[in-house]
């Protein structure tokens, strides 16, 4: 014999249970529903390194938004191209077809030189004058001169994007939304 639900639990003990837990039943499945819609369109990291001092700390909570368009000066997090189990924080400095270079301590994107006050100090080494590839951009580190970033190991192609860093959420201190330097120079 096979029990129903509605056999193991008489009227009294489904109304004390509506009554004790309805309320916090209903909030618990709008929280569920808010996380997973979250869950489309953000994902959340922590930083792991100094390489985007002094804009982002190392332990940093971040917010990433996923349905993103990309443009110069956003703060992406992608797969690293040589190692594609790590994932890293950089800013966008080249566009696909943009030609980038590296000297006498400025960055120049199609040969105008960029306006970085961001940056704690220039960069000391220098790059090559270098188309980037159709599908691909240039990243840079705000800590340029201790930054992993394009200039060591090439470019990072579109589909390794993960997404723009929208927000620093912990700690509370830093809190604030990340916003496209570069535009602001502009």
């Amino acid at each position: 014999m096979e029990w129903k639900f509605r056999e193991l639990f008489d009227a009294r003990f489904r109304e004390l249970f509506v009554k004790k837990f309805g309320k916090n039943i209903f909030r618990l499945g709008r929280i569920i529903i808010v996380l997973v819609l979250l869950s489309l369109f953000f994902q959340f990291s922590i930083v792991p390194s100094e390489s985007m001092v002094p804009t982002i700390q190392v332990k940093d909570y971040l917010l990433i938004y996923t349905k993103s368009d990309y443009k110069r000066g956003d703060i992406i997090s992608f797969k690293l191209p040589i190692n594609e189990k790590e994932s890293y924080l950089k800013r966008i400095i080249g566009l696909p077809g943009d030609t980038v270079e590296v000297k006498k301590g400025s960055v120049y994107v199609n040969d105008v030189a960029l306006k970085e006050n961001y940056l704690n100090e220039k960069p000391t080494y220098t790059y090559p004058k270098t188309k980037v590839p159709a599908g691909c951009y240039f990243v840079l580190g705000d800590n340029r001169n201790n930054s992993y970033d394009s200039h060591s190991w090439g470019f990072v192609k579109r589909d390794e994007i993960h997404g723009k860093v929208v927000a620093v959420l912990l700690p509370f201190q830093r809190f604030h939304l990340v916003h496209n330097e570069l535009d602001r120079n502009e």
